[in-house]
């Protein structure tokens, strides 16, 4: 409405110098599979938050969003690391987001619960990514700290033609805007 860019997400993507673009759905499972995920997690941390800082600095309010793989929840220093990022770059804790993909299992009183928890109490905003398609019940969103949750573009992308579709992310904003939280579409191509 105000015709502002406020916000973005940061997506990882690498350009082999021989073989070309690799997506994210290789490299990624790579990176997880060979305890690597952690430090390309912090890179692309550091990388957005600068960005994010220097649009910041420009007079923008400016807020990033970050995929945070589920099972770094679980790591002891994760909020140290995330606020030395946030005090290198002098960025605003509320204006970074961490998406936690849904599609990972939660224990309901385990560490990772804990873990969001403190990022939150931090003002550290926490989103549940891909809402709809892995392991969330409506139970992770009563339990979960999370400001927002953002609808799996598989049901958004075809909303148009599918009333399905339209029905279900329907009653998921209604029910989600009740708890008092942002819903954010994915897929939104027209």
């Amino acid at each position: 409405r105000t015709n502002r860019i406020e916000s973005a997400e940061a997506l990882v993507r690498w350009t082999h110098p021989e073989r070309g673009l690799i997506g994210p759905e290789e490299f990624i499972a790579v990176a997880e599979k060979h305890n690597r995920i952690e430090k390309l997690t912090e890179f692309v941390l550091d990388q957005s938050v600068a960005a994010a800082a220097q649009i910041n600095r420009q007079g923008t309010e400016f807020s990033i969003a970050v995929n945070l793989p589920v099972q770094l929840l679980q790591a002891p220093h994760l909020l140290e690391l995330v606020e030395t990022v946030l005090m290198r770059y002098d960025f605003p804790a509320e204006r970074l987001v961490l998406e936690v993909t849904e599609t990972g299992r939660l224990d309901r009183n385990g560490p990772s619960i804990e873990m969001m928890r403190q990022l939150s109490d931090r003002g550290i905003r926490v989103a549940i990514d891909d809402y709809g398609t892995g392991n969330a019940t409506l139970d992770y969103l009563k339990i979960l700290p999370a400001d927002e949750v953002k609808i799996d573009r598989q049901f958004v992308a075809n909303m148009d033609s599918d009333e399905k579709d339209r029905i279900l992310v329907g009653s998921t904003i209604e029910m989600v805007h009740s708890l008092g939280r942002r819903v954010v579409a994915e897929g939104v191509e027209t």
